[in-house]
């Protein structure tokens, strides 16, 4: 393993692959990030940040100031079951937002 491979692996979560993994398969494309949260989800048009977290896991102070301050969505997953529920959510929304665009285009 490099020592890059290592400063990716190093922290994360236990449960994260399989997270990834459900969400690739839901369609979703997903990028590794490191400092403030583990995930960036792209579906449908919607960018998600994601932090993975096992079901007893803790923020570190850096995360929990960044969640205080961050002024966009910031979602925090901690199962395989949980992130289906999130991309389920974001392909209501979307289809709600197509829906109401559609309906002012008439």
């Amino acid at each position: 393993m490099t020592s890059s491979q290592q400063f990716i692996t190093q922290g994360r979560d236990a449960n994260e692959p399989e997270i990834i993994a459900a969400f690739q398969a839901a369609g979703a494309s997903v990028v590794k990030i490191h400092e403030y949260a583990d995930l960036l989800v792209g579906y449908q048009g919607v960018t998600l940040l994601v932090e993975v977290k096992t079901l007893t896991g803790k923020f570190k102070p850096r995360q929990l100031d960044f969640q205080r301050d961050w002024r966009g969505q910031y979602w925090v997953v901690r199962s395989v079951e949980a992130a289906l529920e999130l991309i389920e959510a974001t392909r209501k929304m979307v289809e709600c937002l197509d829906g109401q665009a559609n309906n002012e285009n008439i």
